[in-house]
């Protein structure tokens, strides 16, 4: 009983409308950041610590979330869910994961550099008076995600039609059996 609920749970959690969910989320939070750094960028000498904790942070995220997006067709194999819940949608969603997966995860890395490039000591690189470039560079970086979660969301509609193979595209599993065909 234990084994099915769990089953079923994973399925949740790994499903596209899970993942759109994720995807709003996010978006919320990054929308939120992008606003809250627009309004300190001006004074960054005050708001030093809270811009680079904010880069950070959301960096931080999309690097995370890019990893487990980008591996969606892993995660299901290695829990199991695979081959029985596989089929050309199944396939489809984890392409598109793999892709956007990849974009939040450089991304995300790219905030991350910024970051790190503000808190070398000015003695190795003299970023002083640079910091409000960087943040503004980061913030383009992250509007690039936020405009990724959108088109993600979007595709993840009808994620068929947006599969790398759209014409005469057949399931092509390598780890998994072509026998499953249970929609979701």
């Amino acid at each position: 009983m234990m084994k099915i609920r769990g089953r079923k749970l994973l399925l949740c959690l790994t499903h596209r409308y899970c993942i759109l969910a994720a995807n709003s989320l996010i978006a919320v939070i990054t929308t939120l950041i992008i606003s809250d750094m627009l309004n300190m960028i001006s004074d960054t000498v005050d708001n030093t610590q809270d811009l680079e904790n904010m880069s950070d942070g959301l960096g931080t995220i999309f690097i995370g979330y890019g990893v487990v997006i980008e591996e969606r067709g892993t995660l299901m194999d290695f829990f199991g869910l695979y081959p029985e819940h596989f089929n050309q949608r199944q396939d489809a969603v984890d392409h598109l994961c793999h892709w956007y997966g990849l974009m939040y995860l450089i991304l995300g890395l790219f905030m991350e550099i910024g970051v790190q490039i503000i808190k070398i000591p000015n003695r190795l690189i003299n970023t002083m008076g640079m910091e409000g470039p960087i943040f503004g560079v980061n913030i383009v970086f992250m509007l690039l995600a936020l405009l990724l979660l959108v088109r993600h969301s979007l595709v993840l509609h009808n994620p068929q039609r947006h599969h790398p193979a759209k014409s005469g595209f057949e399931a092509t599993p390598s780890a998994h059996t072509p026998h499953a065909t249970n929609e979701e």
